[in-house]
């Protein structure tokens, strides 16, 4: 006993034993991600759902608690070194691929027995630890988004700071106050919008971050087309930012 006590009372309490000692993170990856996605679209089900049925004070604490989600995930991606890796990436695969062939690929039609890139993406997805139902949702949104604005969704692609950017714009509005995150709850349009701003910018990131490690299915013209789609969800929800 007295030479475990001495050698208790040897240890280093310097700066980096005591920042040795502090939590780690989970690893920014796909499942990582799609668990909060799907925890963040099951608040605001919740939040729809007690909206229908009159109870304002928990519809209001199912807002704050998404947002709360997405700010503390979109804190950590702005800032950590292997996400912004991925974005070079990301670049790298899109100058290799001209617009004509993302464009083919997010609309083709594979041959007989072959998936096509949606339903490629959509496995992807699900491989992240999103239900089929959910997983399809944001692929299709994200393609939707992407027909919506092509030329801005490859330049967010080709310029990573604008995706950066773009990803802290929805941090600094899902850290809002409850407060001001509790209003507009009574009005179907403003739930839409920040059912989007929570949700679209996330869906967009997982996306991305799932075809990083999705080239063998994918393929290199499958993985910029997956990075453009992303980058168009992202996009998306940035322009909800009030």
């Amino acid at each position: 006993m007295e030479s475990e006590i001495a050698r208790l009372r040897s240890v280093d309490l310097s700066a980096g034993s005591i920042q040795a000692a502090e939590p780690r993170y989970e690893p920014i990856t796909p499942s990582y991600l799609g668990r909060a996605l799907v925890a963040i679209e099951n608040d605001l089900a919740n939040m729809d759902t007690s909206i229908a049925i009159g109870d304002e004070a928990a519809a209001r604490r199912s807002k704050v608690m998404a947002a709360q989600r997405g700010c503390s995930v979109l804190k950590r991606l702005c800032d950590d070194d292997d996400f912004n890796q991925i974005l070079l990436k990301m670049q790298v695969e899109t100058i290799t691929q001209q617009e004509p062939g993302i464009n083919s690929r997010i609309s083709e039609t594979p041959p007989p027995g072959q998936a096509a890139f949606r339903e490629l993406e959509i496995q992807l997805l699900e491989l992240a630890g999103l239900p089929e139902l959910l997983a399809t949702k944001h692929v299709d949104n994200a393609i939707a988004a992407y027909w919506s604005n092509s030329t801005g969704s490859l330049d967010r692609m080709r310029n990573p700071m604008i995706f950066l950017s773009d990803l802290r714009r929805l941090r600094d509005v899902s850290c809002q106050t409850a407060e001001l995150l509790s209003r507009g709850l009574r009005q179907e349009q403003s739930r839409q919008r920040w059912k989007k701003l929570l949700t679209y910018g996330l869906g967009g990131t997982v996306i991305v971050v799932a075809n990083s490690i999705g080239t063998a299915l994918l393929g290199p013209g499958g993985v910029a087309a997956s990075a453009a789609i992303g980058s168009a969800a992202v996009g998306v929800a940035a322009s909800s930012v009030p």
